[in-house]
């Protein structure tokens, strides 16, 4: 029984490790560099974004159990797995993503400002 205790309790706090993981490779690749993201618009479940050295453009939304970052023109890239809820609110220039997981809720906050108007 202690072995059998022992295993789930590794098997629990590796699943808590992986998720702290993906959740700083998330914020790492919003925030990057190279990306230079911008916000174009934010709703309440969707985010677009903008790439300011290339033009390209993007929607940050969950789709079923995941977050996903999706091209305007095609194409996906999964950023978070397990994902129960998800919600963005903003106030310049900090996006608040709002996650709930199996085990946990989390609310990142990324620097991305607003694309500005000419």
């Amino acid at each position: 029984m202690t072995t059998c205790w022992k295993l789930c309790t590794s098997q629990y706090q590796r699943s808590n490790e992986n998720s702290e993981f993906s959740l700083q490779q998330c914020i790492s690749l919003l925030e990057s560099d190279q990306l230079d993201l911008n916000i174009i618009d934010v709703g309440k479940y969707t985010v677009a974004l903008k790439n300011n050295k290339t033009g390209a453009r993007y929607f940050l939304s969950q789709h079923g159990e995941m977050i996903q970052f999706i091209g305007f023109s095609g194409g996906h890239v999964p950023i978070l797995y397990h994902v129960k809820s998800f919600s963005i609110e903003y106030d310049e220039p900090i996006l608040f993503l709002k996650i709930k997981q199996e085990r946990q809720n989390r609310t990142l906050k990324l620097v991305i400002p607003m694309e500005k108007k000419v």
